[in-house]
């Protein structure tokens, strides 16, 4: 299962959504300014969003989403 850390207002975050909805790839999104964990979910030297996990390990953002289902 995909996970996908965002937030409505940041781009990259609706690329990835839309990228997985063309692809119709089904996720799981988290909007990160309704999710007070966020931070300790993830490795706290990463700051940006989206924050990208498969079956609980954490692929990264948009552009390693994009490589991996490449």
């Amino acid at each position: 299962m995909i996970e996908v850390y965002g937030a409505d207002w940041c781009s990259y975050c609706n690329k990835a959504k839309t990228y997985l909805d063309e692809l119709q790839i089904e996720y799981n999104y988290i909007d990160v300014d309704n999710h007070p964990n966020f931070e300790a979910d993830f490795n706290r030297e990463v700051k940006s969003i989206p924050q990208i996990k498969l079956n609980g390990e954490e692929i990264g953002g948009y552009e390693e989403l994009i490589r991996l289902i490449s």
